[in-house]
């Protein structure tokens, strides 16, 4: 059963390499303010863009606001 879930993983890495997508792993958090609304947006796995840098914007300091 871990074999499989290691080779899943593998493949799902492998895949979002090839393509315009990062993989962020670790806990991080996004904050987003708009107006008087805050949302924090938490999450241990991330796919983003590789084109726009995302190390200030998800980090894990953001998690303890």
């Amino acid at each position: 059963m871990i074999k499989l879930m290691i080779v899943c993983i593998s493949t799902l890495f492998l895949l979002v390499g090839c393509a315009n997508k990062q993989v962020l792993v670790g806990k991080k958090c996004f904050v987003d303010q708009d107006g008087n609304m805050i949302t924090t947006t938490k999450s241990y796995i991330w796919f983003v863009d590789k084109d726009k840098g995302w190390t200030k914007q998800l980090t894990k300091e953001n998690c303890e606001e």
